[in-house]
């Protein structure tokens, strides 16, 4: 997790991880999954980390805590709500270039 520099995602990780209680459970796992695709699409893009204290900490988690919602649905579109390049989650389209 250092190489992409995600330290600050570990707090988001636990509360998700926490309010589900059944690490199994499909919900838990598509959210683990959509923050495991907008880290990895982010570093073939070339993205900047420095932002990442906002956006898991100060965004995501206080967001979600102040809604009390902890769902892969909210964690999702909270994400693909993000904008610009120091916070969006690349689309297919960008990531695939990078990638070629």
């Amino acid at each position: 997790m250092y190489l992409l520099d995600t330290t600050t995602l570990y707090a988001s990780c636990f509360f998700i991880y926490f309010e589900f209680n059944e690490p199994n459970a499909p919900d838990f796992l598509q959210a683990i999954d959509d923050l495991e695709s907008y880290l990895v699409r982010r570093f073939i893009c070339g993205f900047t980390t420095a932002g990442y204290n906002r956006i898991f900490l100060n965004k995501l988690l206080a967001e979600m805590v102040r809604e009390s919602k902890s769902d892969a649905t909210t964690l999702r579109r909270k994400l693909l709500s993000l904008s610009g390049d120091s916070q969006k989650w690349p689309e297919d389209a960008e990531f695939r270039d990078r990638l070629a």
